[in-house]
């Protein structure tokens, strides 16, 4: 199908002129057109999660950082282990949430990036525990692909659709009895 770029009618793709204005059609067919709408949501939720992924990563590794200079710096001052223990459950509580969030963020990431339909309680769960930007694009986005989302009608639907058209083209005067029944003759040849 596509859509007319004048007065955004669909139309067959074996027409030249939209049905509704009689100009010509030059615009992309629908699956393109979502493609283009959609792909740049997909894109940026794609772009949004990596990069809170590896922010993610940076946190623990701030995280265990700091741990071990307050551990090395404990030792060397001659604190006992429980002391120091004592000295860090905060640091360790951090670390731990932090690496939690980034085992989580990876493998949503790359769940987002594999998969072929998205649910809405995945989409949430973005939006709530890697990056709330990117789960709100997600929400926006259909999570269809529209390249495995088409389908095609069965040939008789299809040729009936098209005898349509061409009908409702006659209807209007823009082509000719003659060109009706040529049309109608190939249509019915080619099934």
């Amino acid at each position: 199908m596509k859509i007319c770029k004048n007065c955004g009618a669909e139309n067959f793709d074996v027409l030249s002129f939209c049905d509704k204005c009689g100009k010509p059609i030059t615009a992309l067919p629908v699956g393109d057109q979502q493609d283009k709408e959609q792909g740049g949501l997909r894109i940026a939720a794609k772009v949004l999660m990596v990069i809170s992924t590896v922010s993610y990563g940076i946190s623990f590794l701030v995280c265990f950082a700091f741990w071990f200079i307050i551990l090395i710096t404990a030792k060397g001052a001659g604190l006992s282990g429980l002391e120091i223990g004592i000295s860090s459950p905060v640091l360790v509580i951090m670390m731990l949430i932090t690496l939690l969030q980034l085992i989580a963020s990876w493998l949503m990431t790359r769940h987002y990036f594999e998969a072929e339909h998205i649910s809405i309680t995945f989409k949430v769960c973005t939006l709530l525990f890697v990056s709330m930007i990117a789960g709100i694009l997600m929400l926006c986005d259909d999570g269809k692909k529209s390249n495995k989302q088409t389908k095609k009608p069965k040939n008789e639907n299809n040729i009936f659709l098209v005898l349509e058209q061409y009908k409702n083209l006659l209807d209007h005067g823009l082509i000719t009895q003659e060109e009706y029944d040529e049309k109608k003759k190939q249509l019915l040849r080619n099934s």
